[in-house]
């Protein structure tokens, strides 16, 4: 649920773990009485631009890669998920020859637009996930799809259903999606519906592949 990145070259050599090294050299410096105070204004403003590199590169490097930084970057409150401009169906797994017990039923928030299938579940944390609750992911045709956990605050199961017919699908692929994960899980087959709920909620369910999922929405247009 997005998987930008950021690589910082520094252009400098490398450690052995890899990161770059940023180096400063001392230089003696003995101004004397003899130097003109010209020549030590000049000098001043260039060690001020110095130190102010030297700054600035100690501040980059100091973000650079790392779970820590992804953490970071995904707490970021200037980066939010809005789910006010989502609606909520009831979707419901059930297997093709049994009979609907209400265990499969989950309260979805429903994303069928292009930015809204994007950012599925992105920078939503686990206090704003109501118990039973879970997003189906709907398109206007079956299609591969593949999800990361890259900006997912929570671990998700997720389950890929081909589309058979309005509004039902036959699930295809179950399986999992870590929080922060850069690992894509995608299906193996094109698919119309994607249904995500929090790690362990699938179990109740009881859904297995082969199974139906029941989606109440119209298919979107793009």
């Amino acid at each position: 649920m997005g998987y930008n990145g950021a690589t910082l070259g520094s252009g400098r050599p490398n450690n052995a773990d890899g990161d770059s090294i940023l180096t400063l050299t001392a230089i003696p410096l003995r101004l004397t009485r003899c130097a003109s105070r010209a020549f030590r204004s000049s000098l001043q403003r260039r060690l001020a631009g110095g130190l102010a590199l030297l700054a600035l590169g100690a501040v980059s490097l100091g973000g650079c890669g790392g779970s820590n930084d992804d953490k970071e970057i995904l707490n970021s409150s200037s980066r939010s998920n809005s789910l006010s401009s989502l609606f909520v169906v009831t979707a419901s797994v059930r297997n093709p020859g049994g009979a609907d017990t209400g265990a499969g039923q989950y309260d979805c928030w429903v994303a069928q637009r292009p930015s809204q299938r994007d950012e599925g579940f992105s920078f939503i944390a686990a206090n704003e996930i109501p118990a039973g609750r879970g997003m189906a992911v709907v398109y206007p045709t079956n299609r591969n799809v593949s999800f990361v956990g890259r900006n997912t605050l929570v671990d998700l199961q997720v389950v890929y259903a081909e589309g058979v017919g309005e509004g039902v699908g036959r699930i295809t692929d179950i399986g999992s999606i870590p929080a922060f994960s850069r690992t894509p899980f995608g299906s193996s087959r094109p698919v119309k519906y994607v249904l995500f709920v929090p790690a362990g909620d699938l179990a109740r369910s009881g859904a297995e592949v082969g199974d139906l999922l029941f989606v109440p929405v119209s298919t979107p247009t793009n």
